[in-house]
């Protein structure tokens, strides 16, 4: 939330913190906006922290274009790539770059949950 604040205009951000969060945003009485994040990388993160990112509930994300996650983090999060609480903000990414498997065959779900992703994912 703060981050957000100080920057509102902020485009990309990095988030590089393994430990599991203290206090879970949930609690927050409104949902935390990035209007302008267009690339958003969580590459070496707990699992909170993704959440956290990908919920509609916690945060919106409407520009968001390029996420850079671990595969495993993306599959819990989004719920086998079927929940929606998590495809507002996913609806628009254009490029996945999976930080801990190489290029796969994914689900046609991967795909309809992504509607403007490029079929190439990044490796």
């Amino acid at each position: 939330m703060k981050i957000s604040q100080s920057c509102p205009l902020i485009r990309r951000l990095t988030i590089a913190n393994q430990l599991k969060q203290k206090q879970k945003t949930k609690d927050f009485l409104s949902v935390i906006k990035f209007s302008h994040l267009i690339e958003l990388r969580c590459e070496i993160v707990d699992l909170d922290y993704v959440e956290q990112f990908l919920s509609s509930l916690i945060t919106y994300l409407p520009a968001l274009t390029k996420l850079n996650v671990q595969y495993e983090h993306l599959v819990t999060i989004t719920e086998n790539f079927t929940s929606d609480i998590t495809r507002t903000n996913c609806a628009n990414l254009k490029s996945i770059n999976f930080t801990d498997v190489q290029a796969t065959v994914h689900s046609e779900d991967f795909y309809r949950y992504f509607p403007s992703l490029n079929l190439s994912i990044d490796k």
